[in-house]
């Protein structure tokens, strides 16, 4: 696949579409998780991405092992192992958390209980322990079972070897959450983002748990700085996406939290920031899934 004809290609399979709220979102998605499909979507030689209701799963198929990045969202553990049984060399051997959200590492005991070792940022581990409230979703996660928790944990980056394969892994410090991770297939040039990027979408950022608007902003800039132009980017949300896709979104923030700093700076209350529609040149692309236009500003206010 080349990197020009990554653009966006339509709706995340499942997508919930914005509805100017977030407050029903987790429950939207834990119902349509429990019978909607997953898609699989070939990438490059050994390499897929399996689309589904939570986040974005990569599939590195070895000839010896399976590695994944992330694990999906528990709803749709039948859907997710029959794909993954679908097309399948090699058990299962590596999951990778992005961060500790329910749709990106709440299938991790079913991969611990096939022996799969679980990796993540130490921080990911320390919200998968607790009850876990994230405010704009009106949401309390209760901590993982014990079979779901990570065991190999980091502390900054790392790398991997499977099947010929590295796998670089990156920390970025207060981005979408306090632990992400990006996983940077170097011989494939491959990278998994998780929800530092939402490829034609708003993002969430997870204020609760350490994210920030401006470390969502320096995540962008080390993802870019690995890359080439020929890159795919994997991203937590939306389609397989190229270098210039990644730019893009990357310039869509900067000129969001821009302008919403300005308007903040003057003396503006975060309602009168959202009224100004200070991302509106951008609403239309990004603005029609899980995070309206509305909430995206309410986000970056926060932050700045």
């Amino acid at each position: 696949m080349q990197a020009g004809s990554l653009a966006v290609a339509g709706a995340l399979v499942g997508a919930t579409k914005a509805s100017g709220s977030m407050e029903t979102l987790i429950p939207g998605m834990k119902r349509e998780a429990m019978t909607a499909p997953v898609s699989v979507r070939a990438l490059r030689s050994g390499f897929s991405v399996l689309e589904n209701t939570g986040g974005n799963i990569t599939v590195f198929n070895g000839t010896d092992a399976t590695l994944l990045v992330d694990s999906g969202i528990a709803e749709q553990h039948a859907q997710i192992l029959r794909a993954l049984e679908a097309m399948q060399k090699a058990p299962v051997c590596e999951v990778v958390n992005t961060h500790w959200h329910f749709d990106h590492a709440s299938g991790n005991p079913w991969f611990r209980e096939g022996g799969a070792r679980l990796t993540s940022h130490e921080n990911t581990l320390k919200h998968l322990l607790v009850p876990t409230t994230v405010r704009p979703w009106h949401y309390t996660f209760e901590p993982i079972q014990a079979v779901g928790r990570p065991t190999n944990l980091l502390k900054g980056d790392s790398s991997l070897e499977i099947d010929h394969e590295r796998a670089s892994i990156h920390f970025v410090q207060h981005a979408h959450t306090d632990g992400d991770l990006l996983v940077h297939f170097e011989h494939a040039d491959i990278v998994s983002t998780g929800d530092i990027f939402w490829n034609g979408h708003f993002p969430f950022i997870d204020y609760d748990t350490g994210g920030s608007i401006d470390g969502m902003i320096r995540a962008t800039e080390i993802a870019l700085a690995l890359s080439t132009m020929n890159t795919i980017f994997v991203p937590g949300h939306g389609s397989p996406a190229s270098t210039t896709d990644l730019a893009e979104y990357q310039a869509m923030l900067r000129d969001a939290r821009g302008a919403v700093a300005d308007l903040k700076s003057k003396g503006h209350t975060q309602a009168e920031v959202v009224a100004a529609r200070p991302t509106a040149r951008f609403d239309s692309k990004y603005g029609t899934y899980a995070v309206g236009p509305d909430d995206f500003v309410a986000l970056v206010f926060e932050g700045v």
